[in-house]
């Protein structure tokens, strides 16, 4: 246990969510949307649990190769760009397949289309993924010490 890396430019959970939901999760009525924003809101607690499990690994000398720290950023901010990340006027890429699949159900009511609202709250309030990369992955591999630091300080900064 935790002898693999977390993260790295090849797999991570950065990578698997994002694919899982656009390419795996269907939307073919109000169940599966609400099933599809309640997996939108579990990303900010999914990812607490992948900075402990980074700390974990790194108290164990179990760290990615700095090499593909640039790489594994790219993957992130090109999932973390768009609506309501930034004013691009682009939505972001599960934001768009959201609507995408919310669009194709037969029955388009007053109800599916809140569920366009609900996915922007989720995407976009508890949790920005690009801090958690800047904290985390942009100053290369780090002692445990100052990353726990620069992770505690990133967290209390997000409570207050």
């Amino acid at each position: 246990r935790n002898d693999v890396y977390p993260i790295s430019q090849m797999r991570g959970v950065h990578a698997q969510i994002p694919t899982f939901l656009i390419n795996v999760h269907k939307v073919d009525n109000e169940k599966d949307a609400r099933a599809y924003i309640a997996r939108l809101n579990a990303i900010a607690k999914l990812f607490d649990q992948v900075i402990v499990n980074l700390r974990t690994c790194e108290g164990k000398g179990v760290v990615a190769p700095k090499f593909g720290f640039p790489l594994v950023l790219e993957a992130c901010h090109k999932i973390i760009g768009g609506v309501p990340f930034d004013d691009s006027g682009t939505d972001n890429p599960l934001l768009a397949d959201f609507k995408k699949k919310v669009g194709g159900l037969k029955e388009l009511d007053q109800a599916a289309r809140l569920k366009l609202t609900d996915a922007k709250r989720a995407l976009g309030a508890k949790f920005d993924i690009r801090q958690f990369h800047d904290a985390v992955l942009t100053n290369g591999a780090l002692p445990l010490d100052v990353l726990e630091d620069l992770v505690n300080r990133w967290i209390k900064s997000k409570q207050t």
